[in-house]
């Protein structure tokens, strides 16, 4: 009996053991949901109070779970609008040791078979077109079959894959909608690139070659279209211009325009020019259809001509004259035609002085009438574009224009005075030269090369004639630098002058006649002619020669007459003593005027002395 007691207590002891050992493995009243039997920190008796808080089995819940905890706390999401002031019931919706294949989201956790309108009334992401029909999992799911309601993103990248690899905007909505990915209902494409004219009726790969597969399909690689060839024009089409053009092109061409050349009208200047053909003066105004034929082929129409190619438009009017130069219009002509752009200094040869303002046509002329203005081989001489105004006084002396004339002015001249015209001195030095240079007569040229340089031949002769026949002529009495005084001096006079007469002014020998003419050639030399007779013509006898008593030209007296000599009564004795006026006395003469008594005297002794 104590054998089969001890037994039984062995037994028992043992059947103890084993239960705790059982109840430790596998805990009542089941095995664990298979999510939470997988979790190590769950396994064995050790794990219960993970769960069976001692608070609470929702508390042992929101250890593990914190974003159900998050809900309840601020009341936001299913858990949050469910729980009632805050409390969860987890055992409620989520049943466990109930085998391992119980799952822990079912039915019983939506109050039945869930749809969208009855759990999803909490959140703001709306099911509407494609995602209206689909089901829970379709969304809610994780990895080996378990189901996931929380955390997660409302972002279309969290169940679709990116078509465009993360380089468009996360606002997916902006471009698609719910009915169908593609085409992008939502997108904008005016906003960003208006599509007008041609280019609304092109396909989305045209410009976005990224896009060239179908987006309903899955692929690869990611729908791009960042990388778009058409925000320039050039990257879709090929530029017809010759040359670089400034500016964009849309400065000429509108996209609503049905081709291309219908940009030409709008086409700037500073565009034009860069095409090699500046639009100016006077191609500034000029229709463009003027230059380019609308009818014509692009090639055709827009032959890419440069400035310079001018004979491609407008024939040459100079007549082959500039060989082949001929078609350079450009060199000469800029603005307009008839304005050349050819400067003085440009010129051939160089235009100088008053030529600077003349007129082309005035030496360029046609030398015909219908042909061509002449200006290759335009004569330069003066004398084919001016008259000879001397009338050819210098053609036969060889003599050209530019010896005594310049470009600046006809007048005044630049004659070299002292190299070739005969010396002018003195007052002549100062006389202009029309004073000499005069017209032979009305409508004659002025006279140069057969001025005479008489002096009569300028001057009048104010001696009217009296001096023709001196061989010295003018000069030999008269300077340059004036007429009067003379050169005639004393010593010079014929006769020579003496005495007195050297300081006589020339007047008062040289009167003048009723001419006002003085008078020089036949001037009287005889005393009488100048001087009264103070003898009263006592010695109208004796010649009436002044010289022999009056010797000297200086003074009248004293006389020189010598009255032995010269007279019939020689002075001896006491007559030698006496004073002349002892016997020549004065007397008064009919006229009123007194003399003195020289003649005639007798020479008797009884003339002079009475009888006493």
């Amino acid at each position: 009996m104590k054998l089969r007691a001890l037994a039984f207590t062995l037994l028992g002891t043992a059947l103890v053991a084993l239960a705790a050992l059982l109840a430790r493995e596998a805990p009542s009243p089941g095995p664990l949901a298979a999510p939470h039997a997988r979790q190590p920190a769950l396994a064995g008796a050790d794990g219960c109070p993970k769960c069976h808080a001692e608070e609470g089995l929702a508390s042992g819940c929101i250890g593990c779970h914190r974003e159900v905890g998050a809900q309840l706390a601020t009341a936001t999401g299913w858990h949050g609008s469910r729980a009632a002031d805050g409390v969860a019931e987890c055992e409620r919706c989520h049943g466990d040791h109930w085998g391992a294949d119980y799952p822990l989201v079912s039915a019983r956790a939506w109050g039945g078979e869930p749809t969208f309108a009855s759990v999803h009334a909490h959140a703001p992401f709306e099911l509407a077109g494609a995602h209206a029909p689909l089901t829970c999992d379709r969304c809610h799911a994780a990895g080996d079959g378990a189901r996931t309601y929380l955390g997660l993103s409302q972002q279309c990248r969290s169940c679709h894959a990116d078509p465009h690899g993360a380089a468009m905007s996360d606002e997916c909505a902006a471009c698609h909608s719910q009915d169908a990915f593609v085409p992008a209902a939502k997108f904008e494409h005016t906003r960003r690139f208006p599509l007008l004219g041609p280019h609304e009726r092109i396909a989305c790969d045209d410009c976005h070659p990224g896009a060239r597969r179908d987006a309903t399909t899955a692929a690869a690689e990611p729908l791009d279209f960042t990388v778009v060839r058409g925000k320039r024009c050039e990257e879709c089409h090929e530029s017809p211009h010759r040359a670089p053009l400034p500016g964009r092109c849309d400065d000429c061409h509108r996209a609503t325009d049905l081709v291309f050349a219908a940009a030409a009208d709008r086409l700037p200047h500073a565009a034009h020019a860069a095409s090699g053909f500046e639009l100016t003066a006077p191609h500034a105004d000029v229709a463009c259809d003027r230059c380019h034929e609308p009818a014509a082929p692009f090639a055709a129409r827009y032959p890419g001509r440069n400035a310079d190619q001018c004979a491609a438009c407008h024939r040459s009017p100079h007549g082959g004259q500039f060989g082949a130069r001929e078609d350079a219009c450009a060199a000469c002509h800029r603005a307009s035609f008839a304005a050349s752009t050819t400067t003085p200094a440009g010129h051939q040869p160089s235009l100088t002085g008053a030529h600077l303002a003349a007129a082309c046509a005035s030496c360029h002329r046609a030398p015909h009438a219908g042909a061509p203005v002449r200006f290759v081989a335009t004569p330069t001489a003066c004398a084919a574009c001016h008259a000879d105004a001397h009338g050819g006084q210098f053609v036969a002396a060889g003599e050209t224009c530019d010896e005594c004339h310049d470009t600046a002015a006809f007048v005044p001249s630049r004659f070299d005075f002292a190299g070739r015209h005969p010396p002018l001195d003195g007052a002549h030095a100062r006389v202009e030269c029309a004073e000499c240079h005069v017209r032979p007569f009305v409508g004659a040229p002025i006279r140069w090369s057969t001025t005479p340089t008489e002096c009569a031949k300028c001057h009048d002769d104010p001696h009217a004639g009296q001096f023709s026949h001196h061989r010295g002529g003018c000069s030999a009495c008269h300077g340059e630098e004036r007429f009067a005084p003379s050169t005639i001096t004393a010593s010079r006079h014929l006769p020579p002058l003496a005495g007195a007469h050297r300081a006589v002014a020339c007047v008062q020998c040289h009167l003048s006649d009723a001419r006002n003419v003085a008078r020089y050639a036949g001037t009287p030399r005889d005393c009488k002619s100048c001087h009264a007779d103070p003898h009263a013509g006592q010695l109208t006898r004796a010649g009436n020669d002044c010289n022999r008593c009056h010797r000297s030209e200086e003074r009248w007296l004293p006389v020189t007459f010598d009255h032995q000599r010269d007279a019939r009564f020689a002075l001896d004795g006491v007559h030698a003593r006496l004073d002349c006026s002892e016997c020549h006395a004065r007397v008064a003469l009919p006229d009123g005027r007194e003399v003195v008594h020289y003649a005639p005297l007798g020479v008797e002794c009884r003339d002079c002395h009475t009888g006493r």
